[in-house]
């Protein structure tokens, strides 16, 4: 099973090129891009993509590359962001249990042009990394800077992670130490549906069970 899950990451040869280029924050203004709407819903490269990059004890350092075809977002009364990424593929090993990938990421502020100054040193929310297939699985959580720009009245919005930082959380059963000190960035884009995202929660919260306390 461990070795299962660990072949639904993608390693990425240039790694540490990838550590090194955050991605740029979105900014608020029009753009030919943003006028070819119907276009940019049909196109693939509009799934969210993440740069992993692992630190093992051992001094030696793995790269990863991964997308997510699924993205969905809610906002709850205090006006924190829940952003939810989901990513099913099928196990070639085993194809009754399929991999599945989930990032979570939960903003407690958001900067506002012209009031806030933001840049990508600043902590403003979690990302919680859920990885399993079958009854076995791993979680790896952290902090880290979170950005994004809500597009024709929040019907979706665009953004990015500049930095974070996981470690291993949880863990289900024979679920394997996939990463020991994980960063990573990357872009994203989500859906308002704030059913769907508040399932996706619950549905991890239910099979990992609660944080433990440091």
């Amino acid at each position: 099973m461990p070795g299962i899950m660990r072949n639904a990451l993608v390693p990425h040869p240039s790694f540490r090129e990838a550590r090194i280029r955050r991605s740029p924050r979105p900014r608020r203004r029009w753009s030919l891009a943003a006028l070819a709407l119907p276009w940019l819903l049909s196109c693939s490269a509009q799934s969210s993509r993440f740069y992993i990059v692992d630190h093992r004890l051992s001094g030696e350092s793995r790269g990863y590359l991964e997308t997510f075809d699924e993205g969905y977002y809610a906002v709850d009364p205090a006006g924190n962001v829940d952003i939810v990424l989901r990513r099913v593929v099928e196990s070639g090993n085993a194809p009754a249990q399929p991999i599945t990938q989930v990032i979570h990421l939960r903003t407690v502020w958001h900067s506002v042009p012209g009031r806030t100054i933001a840049d990508e040193t600043q902590i403003n929310g979690t990302v919680h990394y859920f990885i399993l297939t079958g009854r076995a699985g791993a979680a790896f959580e952290g902090a880290g800077s979170i950005f994004y720009t809500p597009h024709r009245r929040g019907k979706w919005i665009t953004g990015s992670v500049d930095q974070a930082s996981l470690l291993p959380t949880r863990r289900l059963a024979a679920g394997p130490d996939l990463f020991q000190r994980a960063e990573i960035h990357g872009r994203f884009r989500a859906v308002r549906d704030p059913r769907r995202a508040k399932t996706l929660i619950h549905e991890m919260n239910r099979r990992f069970g609660p944080r433990p306390l440091r």
